[in-house]
Order: structure tokens, then sequence, then C-alpha cells
């Protein structure tokens, strides 16, 4: 009799290990599925925002370039680097441009009359905006 009290145990330990790895495997495949739709969705969003960024205004002076960039997504944007005929400028101005909002910036430099100067603008989301200005 002992023996197969010892054997109904062992048993309810495997069943016990069983109803664990069931456990895991269904909260897992929960998990995956809704990272799988979050991570899609946030792609989306991404690329969305990614291509609400529009050239407002610009105007150049001597010493300043201002551009005005519209932001028609939801989400905000920081410019985080400006370079003009390729080499890196100054941001008198810190610009975070707000969802459905303008924002502008003053670059700082020596501009001269008669030359075309190439703006490459990077936001925080990796989006660049190109334009080029003649004074």
């Amino acid at each position: 009799m002992k023996k197969l009290l010892k054997t109904k145990k062992a048993v309810s330990k495997v069943i016990g290990l069983l109803a664990i790895i069931i456990v895991f495997v269904v909260a897992g495949s929960i998990y995956y599925s809704y990272t799988i739709a979050y991570v899609g969705s946030m792609k989306t969003t991404f690329q969305t925002q990614m291509e609400k960024l529009l050239l407002h205004a610009i105007d150049i002076n001597g010493t300043h370039i201002i551009a005005s960039v519209r932001n028609n997504g939801v989400m905000d944007v920081k410019l985080t680097d400006v370079q003009v005929n390729g080499l890196a400028n100054i941001i008198l101005q810190g610009v975070v441009i707000a969802g459905q909002s303008i924002g502008t910036t003053y670059l700082i430099g020596m501009y001269s009359k008669g030359i075309s100067y190439a703006v490459n603008m990077v936001f925080s989301l990796g989006t660049s905006l190109t334009f080029s200005v003649m004074y």
C-alpha cells in the first residue's frame, strides 16, 4: 500500500510540472502576440511621423539662416543636428517642435550674397529635412 502512495505522489509531481509548462507556454504566446502588435504599431507611427515634417518658411541674411519647420505629426521632435554645405552649424536656439505646430531655428554663420547654401536638418527621430537657400 505504501508503494502505491509513493507512485501517486510521483504522478502528481509530473502533472504539476506539465501544468507549469502549459501555463508558461500560454503566457509566452500571449506576451509574444502583444509585443508583435505593439512593435508593428510603433513602426507605423514612426514612419508616419517621419513623413510629417515640412519646411514652412526660410529667410537668410548675412549672419543667420532662419528656418521654420511645420510638424504635422502628433509626436514632439527635437532638432539634433544642422549642417550647412556639409559643415556642422551652430544652432542658436534648441528647437523642440510639438505635434501640430511650427518651430523656428536660427543658424549662425557668415553668408555671402549670390551663393546658394545647402542645409540639412536632422531631428530626434532620425528624420532629415534638406533644402537650399540663396542669399
